[in-house]
């Protein structure tokens, strides 16, 4: 079982390389290392979330399509409810409150 966590997050390493680096031949485009690194410390995330998340499912009964259905309602619940997020910037706290 650890054995495809492991390939997964090498093969998710290997993607964002691989984006990051195709951005540095792209006009308009920067390449950012932190990128990488935030994507390859998701994935090593999601791999030791991975197994619990298995293993609750089965305990409860949850089939996967049921799973499946319920990240696709909270993908876009986000979508919908991102503007109201607040932002953390004071500057931008200012400037709406300016007249």
């Amino acid at each position: 079982r650890w054995v495809g966590c492991i390939l997964a997050v090498l093969a998710c390493a290997a993607l964002s390389a691989t984006m990051e680096v195709a951005q540095a031949f792209t006009p308009r485009r920067v390449p950012n290392p932190w990128d990488f690194v935030l994507n390859v410390a998701g994935a090593m995330a999601g791999a030791a979330l991975a197994p619990a998340v298995t293993a609750l499912r089965w305990r409860r009964g949850i089939a996967l399509a049921d799973g499946f259905a319920l990240l696709l309602l909270a993908c876009w619940l986000a979508t919908r409810l991102h503007p109201y997020v607040p932002s953390l910037d004071i500057g931008e706290w200012r400037a709406s409150l300016s007249p």
